[in-house]
């Protein structure tokens, strides 16, 4: 990783937040800085994933990118089950000590997926906290939805979904960061993403265990228990949420987000949708696009 950031402005950073776990991310930072934005990833990647995007912001914009818990260098109590609102929370405590919300104002928040959905929580709890939010494509689980989520994980029947198995039992470890990238390059969720995006994906979504093997940071235990959770508080951080919020959807994305997203737009009137992107990960797959997208957002009035 740190060959990756040679010759560049940005910084790995780590915070304690009062939850007792820590925060970490990367920064670029900037003198006098027009605009200040912060990244969070999807479920299963890293901050360092979005490095290549940050690369394409404006050089005048500060531009922070958070590990969400149990990411990356992010810590998190895995033995509990995943809990939406605190990790939102975690995340919003974090953002406003870095980013020094209280002496410098609000930033845009930008998340993809389940870094959306966080995003989105955060800023309906804290409202000075961000400006404005774009969320790429984000994780929205209808109530019902929900419900049943909550039924299978309370009964363990969750551990008995093939959604759950195929991610728990995933591969993780691989003898070096060269053969990970040729395994999972030809995966069909990797497949297509960005050049760059794959190379700071395999350094910072993993790292080097005690027997010298590459290993994936955020454990396929965490990330299977993630998907299989439920959304404490999404909607109602939708009908609260009282800042501009640009929600991006992609063209085949999945059924959950489509049905999501059309009713969170309903339910708010602040929210205006935008289709853009293949797949549910464009943001990796079409970097310089998806940058020319948000600032087209921004741009306007």
């Amino acid at each position: 990783m740190n060959t990756l950031l040679e010759s560049t402005n940005i910084e790995s950073w780590q915070q304690q937040t009062s939850f007792g776990h820590a925060i970490q991310g990367f920064h670029r930072q900037v003198e006098n800085p027009e605009q200040r934005v912060h990244f969070l990833h999807g479920t299963g990647f890293s901050a360092g994933t979005l490095i290549p995007l940050m690369h394409l912001m404006p050089e005048s914009w500060d531009c922070y990118i958070s590990n969400i818990p149990g990411h990356g260098g992010s810590t998190w109590n895995e033995d509990r089950a995943p809990n939406w609102l605190e990790m939102a929370d975690a995340l919003a405590e974090s953002i406003r000590k870095k980013m020094d919300v209280e002496n410098k104002g609000p930033v845009v928040g930008i998340g993809h997926s389940f870094g959306g959905a966080l995003t989105l929580i955060a800023a309906s709890r804290n409202p000075d906290l961000f400006s404005r939010i774009i969320l790429l494509d984000p994780v929205m689980v209808l109530p019902v939805m929900s419900i049943a989520q909550y039924f299978m994980r309370v009964t363990g029947l969750w551990k008995k979904t093939a959604s759950y198995k195929s991610v728990h039992n995933r591969k993780y470890q691989w003898q070096d960061a060269a053969e990970m990238k040729a395994e999972l390059s030809q995966k069909r969720l990797y497949r297509n993403f960005d050049p760059q995006v794959m190379e700071y994906f395999v350094h910072t979504a993993s790292h080097i265990n005690q027997q010298g093997q590459r290993e994936l940071s955020c454990s396929p235990r965490w990330e299977a228990s993630i998907f299989a959770s439920f959304p404490q508080s999404l909607w109602k951080s939708v009908k609260k949420l009282a800042l501009k919020t640009d929600i991006v959807m992609a063209e085949n994305t999945f059924f959950y987000v489509h049905h999501g997203v059309e009713a969170a737009a309903k339910k708010n009137t602040n929210i205006h949708l935008h289709d853009f992107g293949r797949g549910h990960c464009f943001p990796m797959e079409q970097p310089k696009e998806t940058i020319d997208l948000i600032l087209k957002i921004l741009n306007k009035v």
